[in-house]
């Protein structure tokens, strides 16, 4: 779930083929879903960013099940600018999400049982950094609101 409160217009989106079209498919026990980050793969196509942290990641902002996507085998990611959203794809490394807290993207151990979503995390020394806490997940109803600059990407 991804809920931007910076308005859309003020973002860049942009469908970008998908390295595997089989997780368009709602039905699909991995599918995609909104609010993940994917990276390019070196074909240029999307995939979901691994354990480490990398420096190009995309945030997904394409529902999961939309038609469009599965019909074109693109799925539509939010690229440059700045933004600020709420998401449930997110992970507490075991630091706590205090506002200022430095976040970084990879593979999340544990999101509703799963162990491939991808999304936000504590950035650790030597990790890229792609947005800070705005509110604690224990006091925004479970959703972690973070600003994301390309700004802010920098290697912690």
């Amino acid at each position: 779930m991804l809920n931007l409160i910076s308005s859309v217009s003020d973002n860049f989106r942009r469908d970008i083929p998908v390295a595997d079209e089989t997780y368009l498919n709602p039905t699909e026990a991995e599918a995609y879903d909104q609010g993940e980050w994917l990276v390019r793969d070196s074909s240029g196509n999307l995939e979901r960013v691994g354990a480490d942290s990398v420096s190009d990641a995309m945030q997904i902002w394409t529902q999961k099940g939309d038609t469009a996507a599965q019909a074109i085998s693109k799925i539509a990611v939010i690229q440059l600018h700045e933004y600020e959203a709420e998401t449930d794809m997110f992970e507490d490394g075991g630091a706590g999400f205090a506002p200022g807290t430095k976040l970084t993207v990879k593979t999340l151990s544990d999101v509703d049982g799963e162990d491939f979503r991808t999304g936000l995390t504590q950035a650790a020394a030597g990790e890229y950094v792609y947005g800070v806490v705005i509110t604690d997940p224990d006091d925004n109803g479970g959703l972690i609101k973070y600003r994301r600059s390309p700004a802010y990407l920098w290697v912690s």
